[in-house]
Formats: structure tokens, C-alpha cells, sequence
């Protein structure tokens, strides 16, 4: 154990010993340690010429560089990590990083960026045939970025950890996120969100940490969450919120802390969970919650084996920890429910008639200031089973018609059964639709 702890302190001392200026006339104020190269803290307004080709750690932090130009780290192909943060960079140019085909870790924290350029790394893939796009982390919190482009982050397919928080960022493309499968955490705490897409997330199936903290959210649509299911942690603290939808965190099984400080509950059911018995932890610090409002989720939690609620509750104006409260105190108010329809007959054998259904509000009946059932009791519609029938009633005779022209014959007249004619299965007429008689019509002439 000495002899290890004699060689870590010797190369420690040897890798400080060998960091040196670099050589160069614009770097020369940067320390060089192997191929990481420092120039933190260093008053540079702009980028540094002549950084070694060879260079996989740049650091540019602490400086006040307000713009990085077209192309400003040329071949520097190796670079895997750089930092630019705490400057006063309010402006990238859109190919500004085209050249850094091996770039994992990029820092832009604390700066005045207020917007993305479109395909800010859209010619990263075309590098691949130098180094593998290995962008795995992109730290731009603490800005002034309001604004992004739904294709920013198309190229970065092995994006990992994207930290957004501290901006002045209001709405998101739907499709921000939609090709970066390999994302594990997105921090979006404290910005100006009222809303966000139902689908936002919809590609991120490896997601492990999301956090929305500290925007302005009334409410989140169902199903933002709902093809996470690696997710681990959320944390929607510090918002608005008074309720989520029924179901919001149903797919997440591996969820296991909930972070709902500081919004505007006064009651969390346990529906909110449906199946997921996997939390271990939900903070519910700093809302108005009123104890017997919450009755199904003190026992839900009881049948779970490892979760913890945190915060406070009240009951008859007294504040009790939400771990101590007693339910068996709670008077619950019991909603009404309605009983099955019955439905009647139709009043009408045949023809248009009316059908009526029926339902009580008694299964249960609303009792200890529960609500009344919800809609109406009577519903009714029109009915027909079929047409009625028709009985055949007989028209009217027409003029009889004489056989002979002078003397007597035989008169007919006739009658037809249309007045009305039977229709379904109606009766015809009863009767001859023809008669004779003896008719005369004088004498003949040669009489």
C-alpha cells in the first residue's frame, strides 16, 4: 500500500512538474501538459492560434471571448474534450465545430448564447470516416438561450447528457430530440416552459434522468413519458402543477424518485402510478396538501416495500408529516355511482315508437359530502320495429260500360284495391272488383 501510494504522488508531481508554456506566439501564455492544453483564466478575447495539432483537451474557460467564427478549431481532429465556458460568447457560427471529429465533451456553460444555429454539427457525421462522432455530453447551461432548432442535435446520435438548464428557453420542437436514441439524462431546469410536446421524448427509450424543475408547468400531457422506460429519476419540482393525468408515470417501472416540491397539489393519487411499485422515494415538500384528500395514496404506499413520501399534509388545520398521518381519522367522502341502465320496450309494436332507459345514482349513493353522479338519469330515443301493416281498402267504381249501343245488355263497372293498397302483410280487399248488370240505353232505331 506505501509503494502505491509513493508511485501516485510521483507521477502527480512529475505530470505538474512537466506542465509548461506552450510553445507559439499566440499560445505562449497557455500551459502544455502533454496533449491537454490550458488556457483558462487568461484574458483571451479570442481563440488562440497555433494550439497543436495533437491536442486532445483544450480548456478556454474563465476568458472573454465573445464570438467563436467559422472553422475556428481547423485541424484539430483529436480534440476530444474543449471548453469554452464562462465567457462572453453570445454568438457560434454554425460550422464552427466542423472540424473536431473526435470531440466527446463540449462545455459552454456560463455565456450569453441565446440561439443555436441551425445544423450547428450537422457535417460531425460526414467525419466519421476520420473518427466516430463521439459527442457524448454538451453542457450549456447558464445562457440566454431562448430559441432552438429542431434539427441541433439530428447529427449527434450518441449524445448522452445534455444539460439546458438556467436558460430563458419557452417552447421545443417536437422533434428536438427525435434521433438521439443513446440519450440518458436531459436537464431543462429553470427556464421559462409553460408546455411541452407529448412527444418530446417519444424516441429517448434509454432516458434514465429528466428534469423539468423550476419552468412554469400547470399541467403535462399524457404519455410524455411513456416510451422511458429506463427512466429512474424526474424531477418536476418548483412548478405550477396541481394534478398529472391519470396513468403519467404507468410505463416508467424502473422509476424509483419523484421530485414534486414547491407546486400547487393539494391531493396525489396513486393513479398517477397504475403498476409501477419500483419508487423508493417521493418528495412532496412545500405543497398545500390536505391529508384525507389523499387517502388512496397512503394506501397505495403502504402496500409498497421500499417507498418513502416526503412532506406535509394538513388535517383540520393542523400540519402533520405525511409519514405519521393516520387515515383512520379521515371521514371519506364517498362519490356517487351510477347503477346499470334498464332500458324499457318499445312503445310501439310497429312504426316509430319511443324506447326509454333508466339508471339510479345508488351504486353507491354519494355520502359524507361525496359528489353526486355525474350526467343524466333518463335517456330516450326514437324506435321502430318495423313497418305496420296496411289492410287494402277498395277504390272508387268507375262509370259502367254498357255492352250495346241501344236496347239492353250487360253494363260493368269495375273497382281497384289501391285506396290504399295492402302493404306489409296487410289484408286485401274483401269483395268483387267487378259487377254486371242489366243496362238500357232505349230503344234501337229499326224499333
Amino acid at each position: 500500500m506505501i509503494l502505491t501510494v509513493t508511485v501516485i504522488v510521483i507521477v502527480s508531481l512529475l505530470e505538474h512538474a512537466y506542465s509548461i508554456p506552450c510553445i507559439g506566439l499566440q499560445i505562449s501564455t497557455c500551459d502544455c501538459t502533454g496533449t491537454i492544453v490550458d488556457c483558462s483564466f487568461k484574458s483571451l478575447t479570442a481563440i488562440p492560434e497555433g494550439v497543436p495539432m495533437n491536442t486532445t483537451e483544450l480548456n478556454l474557460g474563465d476568458n472573454d471571448i465573445s464570438t467563436i467564427a467559422a472553422n475556428a478549431f481547423d485541424d484539430l481532429a483529436s480534440l476530444e474534450t474543449l471548453n469554452l465556458g464562462d465567457n462572453d460568447i453570445s454568438t457560434i457560427a454554425a460550422n464552427a465545430f466542423d472540424d473536431l471529429a473526435s470531440l466527446e465533451t463540449l462545455i459552454l456553460h456560463g455565456n450569453t448564447i441565446s440561439s443555436l444555429p441551425d445544423g450547428l454539427f450537422s457535417n460531425n457525421i460526414n467525419l466519421r470516416r476520420v473518427s466516430s462522432n463521439k459527442i457524448l455530453f454538451r453542457d450549456l447551461w447558464d445562457n440566454d438561450i431562448s430559441t432552438i432548432a429542431a434539427n441541433t442535435f439530428d447529427s449527434l446520435a450518441s449524445l448522452k447528457f445534455l444539460d439546458l438548464n438556467i436558460n430563458t428557453i419557452s417552447s421545443l420542437p417536437e422533434e428536438l430530440f427525435s434521433k438521439n436514441i443513446n440519450l440518458e439524462s436531459v436537464d431543462l431546469e429553470e427556464n421559462s416552459l409553460t408546455s411541452v410536446p407529448a412527444q418530446l421524448f417519444l424516441s429517448n427509450i434509454n432516458l434514465e434522468v429528466i428534469d423539468l424543475s423550476n419552468n412554469n408547468f400547470s399541467s403535462l400531457p399524457l404519455g410524455l413519458l411513456s416510451s422511458n422506460i429506463k427512466l429512474e429519476k424526474v424531477d418536476l419540482d418548483d412548478n405550477k402543477l396541481s394534478s398529472l393525468p391519470s396513468g403519467f408515470f404507468s410505463s416508467n417501472v424502473k422509476l424509483d424518485n419523484i421530485k414534486l416540491q414547491e407546486n400547487a397539489f393539494t391531493t396525489v393519487s396513486a393513479n398517477i402510478f397504475m403498476a409501477v411499485t419500483n419508487i423508493a422515494r417521493l418528495d412532496l415538500d412545500d405543497n398545500q396538501l390536505l391529508c384525507c384528500n389523499m387517502t388512496d395514496l397512503f394506501e397505495w404506499a403502504a402496500l409498497q416495500t421500499k417507498a418513502t413520501l416526503y412532506g406535509d399534509c394538513t388535517d383540520f388545520g393542523i400540519v402533520t408529516d405525511i409519514q405519521e398521518f393516520d387515515i383512520s381519522n379521515c371521514i371519506i367522502p364517498v362519490n356517487g355511482q351510477w347503477s346499470s341502465w334498464t332500458t324499457t320496450s318499445c312503445s310501439m309494436t310497429c312504426g316509430n315508437g319511443m324506447i326509454y332507459r333508466n339508471r339510479t345514482c345508488n351504486n353507491p349513493s354519494p355520502s359524507d359530502g361525496g359528489k353526486d353522479c355525474q350526467g343524466v338519469g333518463n335517456e330516450s330515443s326514437v324506435c321502430n320495429l318495423g313497418d305496420c301493416p296496411v289492410d287494402g281498402h277498395w277504390g272508387l267504381w268507375s262509370s259502367v260500360r254498357c255492352s250495346v249501343s241501344c236496347g239492353y245488355g250487360i253494363g260493368i263497372r269495375t273497382r281497384r284495391c289501391d285506396n290504399p293498397l295492402p302493404s306489409a302483410d296487410g289484408n286485401g280487399c274483401v269483395g268483387c272488383d267487378m259487377e254486371r248488370k242489366l243496362c238500357s240505353l232505349g230503344k234501337c232505331d229499326s224499333e
